[in-house]
């Protein structure tokens, strides 16, 4: 579970919903959003960013959720996945640019 530093989150009624995922599975829960045009100027500047004129879906809002298949699949790759200003667009690409088997 990753959340903004100003979210609350009730766990209860989280970990009851994620309860009813399959084991095992590779989830990444969220709201995911890919129509943001690449930041090119600026603070959260994005200049090797390169695959398209807006990000991949990446998580926005308050926070997402990784099962540990994924992590532990991204893990797995490491050193494969490129790092980028954003944290959330980082974890979008890695999510949406690579196929693991978990």
């Amino acid at each position: 579970l990753k959340v903004d530093d100003d979210t609350f989150v009730r766990l209860a009624p989280l970990v009851e919903e994620l309860r009813k995922e399959p084991s095992g599975v590779r989830l990444n829960w969220g709201y995911f959003d890919g129509r943001a045009r690449v930041q090119r100027k600026g603070k959260r500047a994005e200049t090797e960013w390169v695959l398209a004129d807006t990000y991949l879906p990446y998580s926005l809002g308050g926070g997402y959720v990784l099962s540990w298949p994924l992590l532990r699949a991204l893990t797995d790759h490491a050193d494969m996945l490129k790092h980028f200003n954003s944290e959330d667009v980082s974890v979008g690409g890695w999510r949406e640019g690579y196929r693991f088997d978990c």
